[in-house]
């Protein structure tokens, strides 16, 4: 069929609707192999794109149902890829189908969903619905429950991920599981804003009848154990610390999926609001840096008191006054860390700029709101390369010339100060490591002799959502 023959069936299908018992027959419009390069584009271009009318929109939704209905395991790669890129959107739709989707493709496809679940919340959840969806008799959930277990039983899950597992496991009637899962929400391991506490979960194993205890707010009693969690990981307060200690230890106490969670981020998140020709006042600047959005003061965390919510402020607002007055004297210099794998490699001191470059460049896309298309081009153009190449395992160790970041901050300040000597990086504010400002902390709680090794692609254990090398690795 011609692209247009095929958008003139999906166009006159009936409006789409969540449901899957009122899903068309998509098989009776003779779509076939060859179709399935024009539908993917369908969707590539109405569903993904900013702006869509409803006819539009509608198409692009039965596009991915009738590209499921050719059953084709080639075709797994292609809605995987399309999970990750409507997460980036607000998009209920895609998710919602997804199970739907490759539920044709059967049970094989299962340890390739379960290797997928990694630290991104909403792919993780839409993968395990889907797992869920696949097993269609008794023997399919017990091989399917057994497939989850090794990633249930992993030390750096994050709770929210976890909370899906249970609710897997519930849809599978894994009671087997009930004594792991208890152990799990007996290790304040487990979001209960989900499914509830351990009873709620027995009650909908089936292994009780009803509470024995009055049931709470689990919204507000998730905010409380996920908060003590963090600070099970993080220690104490470290008072007798620099700012930058205490700093740290208050962005990874109350850091979400939504805010900064590390003080080299936050350093160059405040240098774009410290150079916007807006001048935002501190209150949107403190409030920013919790939420990433308009600077809403309901963004501000609940502080465990006063006290901790009037040190923060001093804290942030000498940070912030620290980069302006580099501005104006032309002095500042970026607050970066060496390599998280800095001990194994052949360059010790080696400046890792990636959490800095990410800052700065949330901070430019909140406080700049009128930036030139070509700056913003050009800005961008060179955060991308910062991050393009250390995500490739690339030290930015190059002259200057060749540097990306050197481009960047010449570009940014207009100034010489970035410029070192041959080969040296005298100028960059470097610690030796990061330990030397946020000790790594001593756990609260007695470990197993052997704890496996956190990698810093996972999700930080403290539970802010963040990777590991993006929170409290630093």
């Amino acid at each position: 069929m011609t692209a247009d023959e095929i958008y003139s069936k999906l166009a006159g299908l009936p409006e789409p609707t969540l449901k899957r018992k009122d899903w068309p027959d998509y098989a009776a419009l003779g779509f076939t192999e060859a179709d399935e390069e024009t539908l993917l584009d369908l969707i590539d271009e109405y569903h993904l794109a900013p702006e869509q009318d409803d006819e539009e929109s509608a198409v692009s939704i039965h596009a991915w149902r009738a590209l499921a209905t050719q059953a084709r395991r080639e075709n797994l790669a292609e809605f995987i890829t399309l999970l990750h890129a409507t997460s980036a959107i607000d998009d209920d739709w895609y998710p919602n189908d997804f199970p739907h989707l490759l539920a044709p493709l059967g049970m094989d496809i299962l340890p390739v969903l379960r290797e997928l679940i990694g630290d991104d919340i909403l792919v993780n959840s839409s993968l395990i619905d889907a797992i869920t969806a696949l097993p269609s008799n008794e023997e399919e959930r017990i091989s399917a429950t057994e497939q989850l277990l090794p990633l249930f039983q992993k030390e750096s899950l994050d709770r929210q991920t976890r909370s899906c597992l249970i609710s897997a496991f519930i849809e599978l009637k894994a009671k087997q599981m009930a004594g792991q899962i208890e152990e799990a929400f007996a290790n304040n391991r487990v979001d209960v804003s989900l499914n509830g506490d351990w009873e709620e979960v027995q009650i909908a194993l089936g292994l009780r009848e009803k509470r024995e205890t009055a049931r709470p707010n689990f919204f507000q009693l998730e905010n409380e154990l996920a908060l003590q969690e963090r600070l099970d990981f993080l220690g104490e307060f470290p008072a007798d610390s620099n700012p930058h200690a205490q700093m740290q230890y208050l962005l990874s106490l109350h850091a979400t999926s939504q805010s900064l969670s590390g003080i080299d981020e936050l350093d160059g998140f405040l240098l774009a609001a410290a150079m916007s020709p807006d001048d935002p006042p501190f209150r949107q600047i403190e409030a920013a840096v919790w939420s990433l959005g308009n600077g809403d003061e309901i963004a501000i965390p609940d502080f465990r008191d006063k006290k901790e919510a009037k040190l923060w402020r001093q804290l942030l607002k000498t940070h912030y006054e620290t980069v302006k007055q580099g501005l104006r004297d032309d002095s500042y210099l970026p607050l970066v860390f060496p390599w998280p794998d800095a001990e194994d490699s052949m360059d010790p001191e080696a400046p890792y700029f990636s959490n800095w470059t990410d800052g700065f460049g949330r901070g430019y896309d909140v406080f700049v709101e009128n930036p030139e298309k070509e700056e913003y081009a050009f800005i961008n153009e060179l955060i991308f390369e910062i991050l393009e190449a250390e995500e490739e395992g690339i030290r930015l160790l190059e002259d200057r010339d060749d540097n990306p970041m050197f481009r960047l901050m010449d570009h940014l300040l207009a100034s010489g100060t970035f410029a070192t000597g041959e080969g040296g990086f005298d100028g960059l504010s470097l610690y030796e490591s990061a330990e030397d400002i946020f000790p790594e902390p001593t756990p609260a709680t007695p470990q197993p002799e052997k704890k496996a090794k956190i990698n810093r692609n996972d999700p930080c254990p403290c539970g802010s959502g963040k990777k590991y090398k993006k929170c409290c690795l630093n």
